[in-house]
């Protein structure tokens, strides 16, 4: 399997990791729950890169300023869309 993450980066995903959760606990009070989702689903992500999910697809995508954004899609969407047709 390709890892895409060496083990050495390991403890760099799991510092942010801790760091996205602990900010969200703390401005939990301050902010809408749409963007406290939003930070929530940004560390998940980051947890499935650290883990290496087999069950997902994980690729970067960069914007057109050259921005990486880590993504992530289940591997049983075709077939969940195929059921759903």
């Amino acid at each position: 399997m390709l890892r895409l993450c060496p083990l050495r980066s390991a403890p760099a995903l799991d510092a942010a990791i801790a760091c996205l959760r602990q900010t969200v606990v703390q401005l939990a009070p301050h902010l809408p729950g749409w963007l406290l989702h939003r930070l929530e689903g940004r560390g998940d992500t980051l947890e499935l890169f650290r883990n290496q999910d087999s069950r997902y697809v994980l690729y970067i995508q960069y914007s057109h300023s050259g921005t990486p954004t880590l993504c992530a899609a289940s591997r049983e969407t075709p077939a969940q869309l195929a059921r759903a047709l």
